[in-house]
């Protein structure tokens, strides 16, 4: 899947992930975000989780975030 100049696994799951933060942030936004290290994942880039097939992280980290958009 390309996002930008990046290229993402073309899986369910990834596809799951990137819709999540769509709905949340601006689509444009999204991969200079998962290029850049985060201090939320001890500044790691969030595309690693991509590139190594785990997006556990990434997706708790939504629950998180849908959880207090919510309330």
């Amino acid at each position: 899947m390309q996002l930008g100049t990046l290229t993402l696994p073309d899986t369910p799951e990834a596809a799951s992930v990137i819709a999540r933060l769509s709905a949340l942030v601006d689509p444009a936004t999204i991969p200079g975000w998962l290029d850049t290290p985060n201090p939320a994942f001890d500044g790691m880039k969030p595309l690693w989780f991509f590139e190594a097939g785990t997006l556990r992280p990434l997706e708790r980290m939504l629950d998180q975030v849908e959880a207090m958009s919510a309330t």
